[in-house]
């Protein structure tokens, strides 16, 4: 039984740690862009425009052709999930006033007790 639980931490710390070393090296990447466009454009302000620019250009295009499908499906998931729960609370409720109505027709207290 231990064997699971160990090999599962040993693959989660080394992808947390690969994970925070990946966004390490994106930041340090976006730092050496806006510093060579500051000196390429003699504007930092600028640089860091067009930086920012480029860091939402690139985030809307991986949303576009990568994720949107998959949170589409998250989204169906979720709502089948909701769609199943109020489904059974409607059931619940209706069992629990049919029986109340038998109770009270056999003059049964409505927790079943006699």
């Amino acid at each position: 039984m231990g064997r699971p639980e160990a090999a599962r931490q040993a693959f989660v710390v080394p992808l947390i740690l690969f994970v925070l070393a990946a966004s390490l090296g994106g930041l340090l990447l976006v730092a050496a862009l806006v510093v060579w466009l500051a000196a390429a454009t003699g504007s930092l302000v600028g640089a860091m425009f067009l930086a920012g620019i480029l860091c939402i250009t690139a985030t809307m295009l991986l949303y576009l052709l990568v994720l949107r499908t998959p949170f589409a499906l998250l989204r169906d998931r979720l709502d089948t999930v909701y769609e199943t729960a109020r489904s059974l609370r409607a059931g619940y409720d209706s069992l629990l006033r049919k029986w109340r109505l038998v109770a009270a027709l056999l003059e049964w207290p409505a927790d079943g007790r006699k």
